[in-house]
C-alpha cells in the first residue's frame, strides 16, 4: 500500500500521525540510552535508526565465573536473573553475533512511554543488587578473550 501523496485529502493526517509517531521513538530512544549509560559498568551506543539496541555489560568477573559455573553464557546469565527479579525481558547478546569476548543485551525501544518509565526505576534497582552481590576485588572484564 502506498501512502498519501501532497494533495491526498488525507496526506496531511498522514504526515503529522508519522512525525508523532517518529518523535516518540526518538524520546524513547534517548530515555533508554541515558538510563543504560547510568549504569555502572553499562556502555551503550546512541541509538540510530533502530527498534532495538545493544547495551554492552561490563560484569565483575565472579558474575562471569558464576554464569560459566552454571553453564551458561555471561549474557544468559544476567538476562535470566533479570527477568526473574523484575520480569523485565530482555535477549541474551549471543545469539546476534556481537564482538567476540563481549558481553552485550539485546533491548528495544517498542514499549511506551508510560511502560518504559515504570520500567527504568526496576532496572537501576536490579542492575546494583546484581553488581553489589557479584561485586568483589577483582575488576570488570572488559574482554573475555583475556
Amino acid at each position: 500500500m502506498d501512502p498519501p501523496k501532497l494533495g491526498d485529502e488525507s496526506f496531511e493526517t498522514f504526515e503529522s500521525e508519522k512525525e508523532k509517531i517518529h518523535s516518540s521513538f526518538l524520546k524513547r530512544a534517548e530515555t533508554l540510552e541515558e538510563a543504560f549509560s547510568s549504569l555502572e559498568g553499562v556502555s551503550c551506543n546512541k541509538i540510530e535508526g533502530a527498534l532495538y539496541f545493544f547495551p554492552r555489560l561490563h560484569l565483575p568477573s565472579l558474575a562471569i565465573k558464576t554464569a560459566q559455573s552454571e553453564g551458561v553464557s555471561p549474557d544468559v546469565f544476567y538476562t535470566h536473573r533479570l527477568l526473574d527479579a523484575t520480569g523485565i525481558t530482555v535477549v541474551p547478546g549471543t545469539g546476534f553475533h556481537q564482538a567476540s569476548g563481549t558481553i552485550h543485551i539485546r533491548c528495544t525501544i517498542l514499549p511506551d512511554d508510560d511502560k518504559i518509565a515504570a520500567m527504568i526505576p526496576r532496572l537501576r534497582a536490579f542492575h546494583e543488587s546484581f553488581m553489589n552481590e557479584f561485586r568483589g576485588s577483582e575488576p570488570y572484564m572488559n574482554d573475555l578473550r583475556r
